[in-house]
């Protein structure tokens, strides 16, 4: 059974958490940089709003944003949107 790692209960909680989390990634794996995708549902304002904190927050190698596939999108419905990211060693 797959467990959720949060259960924000708005967006702006949501970025927070995963603020906090790459904050945790970044610093554990002494990275230098980090690739970035945000993509949405038809929610640019909180895409956009998303990636002013990365960029704000982190040293952002590449940062892609896409939209979200329609098979995706059928599931998740609009209004979704996601952070995905790495560090560069």
């Amino acid at each position: 059974m797959t467990e959720a790692i949060a259960k924000p209960h708005s967006h702006a909680q949501a970025l927070l958490f995963l603020k906090q989390l790459m904050k945790s990634e970044f610093t554990q794996f002494a990275g230098r940089s980090m690739r970035c995708i945000i993509e949405d549902v038809d929610n640019e304002d909180w895409a956009t709003h998303s990636e002013e904190m990365v960029r704000a927050e982190f040293p952002i190698d590449k940062l892609w944003r896409i939209r979200t596939s329609a098979t995706v999108a059928t599931h998740v419905g609009p209004g979704a949107w996601g952070i995905a990211w790495y560090v560069v060693p």
